[in-house]
Formats: C-alpha cells, sequence, structure tokens
C-alpha cells in the first residue's frame, strides 16, 4: 500500500523511523534473550511481536554501527557493549520526553519534527524504579549489571556466553539451563580461578559446580594469565 497524501519528506522521516525502530527492538530482544540467537529467531520474534516483517536492512546496518556481533551468517548475533549503550540512551531519551500527540501537518508543512516512539512500544519496556529500591535490589541481588562491566569485562563475558552455547549445543538443551547471564556477568567480573572462589559467587549451585566447574574455571584462569 503507497501512501500518497505525505509529502515526500514526511515519508523519509517515517521510514528512517520505521528503521530505527526496528534496530532497538532487535537490541531490546538480544538483551532479553537467554542464550544466543540466530537471524531466523530474531526475525521470527520481531514478527510475533509486531506482526510485521523485519527489513532485510536492519541487521546489516546493526552490524555496521558495531551494535551487534556475527563471525559469520551461519553463528549466532550478539549485543555489543556500544549496543548496549545506545539502547540505554535511546531508552533514556524516551523517558524524558514525553509523546505528546500533535495536529497532522499539511502538506505545506514540510519541516516537520517527528517524535520517537512512546515507551509503550518497547518490548516489555521495564517501569523506572526509585533509587533507593536500586539500592535495596543491587545489595540483595549482588550481581553486576551489564552497563558496570568495563570493555574487558563485556569483551570476556561475551566469550563465556560463547562457551555455554557450544555446550547447551551439546548436551542439546536451552543455555540459560546451564547458567543464567547474571552468573555470567559474576563470571566475568570476578574470574574465579579455584573451586572455593568460584562456588562462592551468588548463583553457582551444586549442579553447576560438579558438570560445568572445571570448563568455566578454566576459562577465568586462561583470561587472567592474558
Amino acid at each position: 500500500m503507497t501512501i500518497t497524501h505525505l509529502s515526500p519528506n514526511s515519508i523519509e522521516k517515517l521510514t528512517l523511523l520505521h528503521i530505527q525502530f526496528q534496530q532497538m527492538m532487535v537490541l531490546q530482544l538480544l538483551l532479553e534473550w537467554l542464550g544466543e540467537p540466530t537471524i531466523q529467531e530474531i526475525e521470527t520474534a520481531f514478527s510475533d511481536t509486531t506482526n510485521a516483517p523485519l527489513l532485510v536492512e536492519t541487521l546489516p546496518v546493526l552490524l555496521k554501527k558495531q551494535w551487534v556481533e556475527q563471525a559469520n551468517p551461519q553463528t549466532p548475533v550478539s549485543l555489543t557493549l556500544l549496543g548496549l549503550k545506545t539502547l540505554k540512551q535511546w531508552q533514556k531519551a524516551l523517558s524524558e520526553q514525553p509523546y505528546v500527540e500533535k495536529p497532522i501537518p499539511t502538506l505545506s508543512e514540510e519541516k516537520t519534527t517527528v517524535l520517537p516512539p512512546p515507551p509503550e512500544f518497547l518490548i516489555r519496556s521495564a517501569k523506572p524504579i526509585s533509587p533507593e529500591k536500586k539500592v535495596a535490589k543491587a545489595e540483595k541481588e549482588d550481581v553486576p549489571s551489564e552497563e558496570a562491566l568495563t570493555e574487558a569485562q563485556w569483551q570476556f563475558y561475551e566469550t563465556l556466553r560463547e562457551a555455554r552455547y557450544h555446550l547447551a549445543q551439546k548436551e542439546n538443551i536451552k543455555p540459560y539451563r546451564i547458567c543464567s547471564n547474571a552468573v555470567l556477568r559474576n563470571l566475568a567480573v570476578h574470574q574465579p580461578t579455584d573451586y572455593p572462589a568460584l562456588e562462592k559467587l551468588q548463583g553457582i549451585g551444586s549442579a553447576f559446580m560438579e558438570k560445568y566447574a572445571p570448563t568455566f574455571i578454566s576459562l577465568t584462569s586462561a583470561n587472567v594469565l592474558k
């Protein structure tokens, strides 16, 4: 269906806004995903959520901007630290600029400002948390957030995610069955090199220690010795 009652300038702005929305939607999916999504899974999740196909330009643009990473077309797509920061900045801008409806401009009004979509268009957009609750939550969980990771920690976190993905493939289970992303962040920050140090981390249970401890201790030891 072609929109004929809008000026070319308005159509161009709407198209750019649509592409930006798709990019942020994909980043949000990657942030919330448990495991390592393939392109097909991203396309399916996007179309199921929005009832619209994912543009073929979206993922290549995300890769070009280095907001996501993918070694080759056969490997999973992962969110980069730059992509995470971009998503957080976009969400912050939305929360600070409430959406206000404006009258539809006439054809003569070429210079119109297209507002970003309101926050409710984001997938499961989290409600603002008061500073007091943030402190209480941090003390209770004692788990570093994605934003708290340094660049080096983020790179090691991605290495751990990849290792977890391959372990899950061998066992034919979902990656989150091995451990959560929060546990991987703990590993990336604290980098335990022995069993007692690993066992002290929150989220590490007896099943993980029995089956996966040697693999992850080897990874952290190798990373520390770099």
